[in-house]
C-alpha cells in the first residue's frame, strides 16, 4: 500500500537567512535521488507558503492572473489544479521533475479573512488530502512570521528544518523560534525538529582564526537546542546564478557556472536530512 508523503517544512523566525534557497535546492536534490522503496526517482512537491513568493519566482511560476495557493486556501479551487510541473534532464537516468504550488503577494491578506473561513487552521491539511499519496516528499517554504499561514503549515508538518546562517543577530532568534514551536506543540501533534541547516558558512580553509572561532562558538550555541547538519552551505555565486536562470543548483551546468562544490554540499545535506528521516520513520514503525 502506498504511504502518504512525508512533509518537511523549512522555517526560521527571521527573513533573509536563505530559507527559500535551502527549500528549493534540497527539494531539487531529493528529486534526483532514487526512492529506496519504489526504485524510481523521488516524487517531489514544493509548496510556496510565503507572501514573498520567492520559491515561485525561482521556478518562474509567478503569475497574478492565475490561481495559486491563496485561492486554494479561500476554497476557490483545488490544489491539484494549480500545480506547475518543472521537468529536468538529469544524469544517466535522465528525466526527473519537481511539482510547484505557486504563491502570491496577496498571501499577506489571508489573515484578514482567516476566521471567516471554515476550519481556518486546517485549510492546508484539507487541500492536501486528495494528493498526499501522489508524492514521496512535500517541502514547504514557510513564512517567517508566527501567523495563520504558519499554523496551517505546522498542522501538516512531519519534520522541521531550521534554515539559518551563523550571524550574531540570528543566534538570538533560536530561543524565540524554539519557544514558538513548543507553544504550538502544546495544542497539536508536533512536527519533529531535525536540526539546523547552516547557510553562508565560511569554510575553515578560507577564514581567519578569529572568525573561525566565532563560527564554532555560534554552532555550539545552536547545538544547545538541536543538532547542526554536518554539510554547511557557503556563499556561492552559483546560488544567485541559479535564481537568475530559474533553475535549482543541481540542474545548472556545473562547469559553466562553477557550481560543482556547492552542488555536492547540497546533495550531502539532502542525504543527511533524508537518512535521518528514514531512521526516525523506522523508529515510529513507518
Amino acid at each position: 500500500m502506498d504511504k502518504p508523503a512525508i512533509i518537511i517544512s523549512f522555517y526560521y523566525q527571521k527573513g533573509g537567512v536563505a530559507k527559500t534557497t535551502s527549500t528549493v535546492n534540497i527539494a531539487a536534490c531529493a528529486a534526483t535521488k532514487q526512492n529506496k522503496n519504489t526504485k524510481a526517482r523521488n516524487r517531489v512537491l514544493i509548496i510556496d507558503f510565503d507572501s514573498q513568493a520567492s520559491t515561485t519566482k525561482h521556478f518562474d511560476c509567478y503569475d497574478e492572473n492565475q490561481n495559486n495557493i491563496y485561492d486554494v486556501l479561500k476554497g476557490n479551487c483545488e490544489l491539484k489544479e494549480i500545480i506547475k510541473r518543472k521537468e529536468y534532464d538529469y544524469g544517466k537516468d535522465g528525466y526527473c521533475y519537481i511539482d510547484v504550488v505557486p504563491s502570491t503577494q496577496l498571501m499577506h491578506s489571508v489573515e484578514d479573512q482567516y476566521y471567516s473561513l471554515d476550519y481556518p487552521d486546517a485549510r492546508l491539511s484539507i487541500a492536501l488530502e486528495p494528493i498526499i499519496y501522489d508524492y514521496d516528499y512535500i517541502f514547504i517554504d514557510c513564512p517567517p512570521e508566527k501567523d495563520c499561514l504558519f499554523k496551517n503549515a505546522f498542522n501538516v508538518t512531519d519534520y522541521f528544518v531550521f534554515a539559518t546562517e551563523l550571524m550574531p543577530i540570528t543566534k538570538e532568534r533560536i530561543k524565540q523560534t524554539v519557544s514558538m514551536i513548543d507553544e504550538l506543540t502544546t495544542m497539536n501533534v508536533p512536527g519533529q525538529i531535525l536540526g539546523f541547516c547552516i547557510n553562508k558558512y565560511i569554510p575553515d580553509f578560507n577564514v581567519d582564526l578569529l572568525n573561525k572561532k566565532k563560527q564554532k562558538d555560534y554552532i555550539k550555541e545552536y547545538e544547545q537546542f538541536y543538532p547542526v547538519f554536518k554539510s554547511k552551505i557557503p556563499n556561492s555565486g552559483a546560488i544567485s546564478t541559479a535564481f537568475v536562470h530559474h533553475l535549482p543548483i543541481p540542474f545548472l551546468n556545473r562547469k559553466k557556472h562553477k557550481c560543482k562544490k556547492v552542488c555536492s554540499l547540497y546533495m550531502k545535506l539532502t542525504d543527511e536530512i533524508l537518512n535521518k528521516i528514514e531512521v526516525l520513520e523506522k523508529e515510529k514503525g513507518g
